[in-house]
């Protein structure tokens, strides 16, 4: 499936038939298309604006999933793979990760937030396939975002 027209129709037709709460999109660019230059602000919106447009007329969330890039940035919001439109179209951005030197030790991070102030830091674990809540976390997107063995973090800020 690729978001242009007649995959924004066909995504529709199926929320809703189905009537979810949730829409989950993984990895977003997947099903942006070959011919969608995703570093480009005027592309992506063309496909984010008709995703926010069905989830207001049926009333659900989409949550896209996006990675990160390899290069560093000094700021986690700019550390997603293509435009920063992407961050700023959406409502609400998280980052998911864990501590560079204690892959057990995970979080789920809010670093930009449009509707409420920012969230606290959420913990988890993901042993044997069994997914836990460990509650609030101390660590930070710029300690998701570090070198691995300690290295200094990339100073994102939120």
């Amino acid at each position: 499936m690729v978001f242009d027209s007649e995959g924004m129709l066909a995504l529709e037709v199926e929320i809703a038939a189905l009537r979810p709460a949730l829409v989950v999109i993984d990895p977003l660019i997947a099903y942006m298309g070959a011919k969608v230059d995703t570093y480009r602000a005027n592309q992506t919106r063309a496909i984010l604006a008709p995703l926010a447009e069905i989830a207001e007329r049926h009333d659900i969330s989409i949550l896209a999933v996006r990675h990160l890039r390899k290069s560093e940035s000094s700021r986690a919001i700019y550390r997603g793979q293509g435009s920063i439109d992407f961050t700023a179209s959406a409502r609400s951005v998280l980052l998911a990760g864990h501590d560079p030197d204690y892959s057990s030790k995970c979080a789920l991070v809010h670093i930009k937030g449009n509707l409420a102030a920012l969230g606290k830091p959420t913990g988890y674990t993901i042993a044997e396939g069994d997914f836990s809540w460990t509650g609030t976390s101390n660590l930070t997107a710029d300690r998701i975002l570090a070198v691995e063995g300690g290295g200094q973090a990339l100073t994102a800020q939120h």
